[in-house]
């Protein structure tokens, strides 16, 4: 007997294969999302029978993905870890909000096919994400680490990288005396 009206159901197999394994350089092990380890014969079997991929790149030293395919919009939560960390604070001129109170915006906007990757992702405090994604600023990310800015009368302006080494800021130990031991 039949069942009408039944659809195909869809799997999708997440195989996650370090690079330098697949190019014979480690003999590190292949990764069967929801059941493990697996020697990379099978992998490679599994890839050659898949009718597409999406590609995550990762940092071979800590693991964070630092690119993935078109088809991720939002950033995974390694990543715009790792964002939050670089950036230190919202990355428009003059704004002091911190990274984790900022949202991570794509300098080359989704829409224009900017990639959902390391060097795509800022973080901007709302009112400047929002100015942004109204076409009055552009931004985009220089190699320097600084972050490039050119408002809407075509006046340019950069945000210079975080600098761990930067000094405590003035008035963050204003009113407390020298010898004063820590509140914490």
């Amino acid at each position: 007997m039949l069942v009408p009206c039944r659809r195909a159901v869809d799997v999708t197999l997440v195989l996650t294969v370090p690079a330098l394994a697949w190019l014979g350089r480690t003999s590190e092990q292949a990764k069967l999302g929801g059941y493990g380890p697996i020697d990379l014969e099978t992998a490679k079997a599994l890839a050659a029978e898949a009718t597409s991929f999406n590609r995550v790149l990762t940092d071979p030293c800590s693991g964070v993905r630092v690119a993935m395919d078109r088809a991720v919009y939002s950033p995974p939560a390694d990543l715009a870890r790792w964002v939050r960390i670089r950036d230190g604070r919202s990355r428009f001129p003059g704004s002091r909000t911190p990274a984790h109170l900022a949202d991570i915006d794509h300098a080359r906007e989704w829409q224009q096919g900017g990639p959902t990757d390391a060097d795509n992702l800022v973080t901007l405090d709302r009112p400047s994400h929002n100015l942004k994604s109204a076409g009055l600023f552009e931004e985009a990310l220089l190699d320097s680490g600084a972050v490039g800015w050119l408002d809407a009368w075509r006046h340019r302006f950069e945000d210079p990288p975080n600098d761990p080494l930067d000094p405590v800021p003035p008035g963050l130990l204003a009113g407390r005396a020298p010898d004063e031991p820590c509140p914490f």
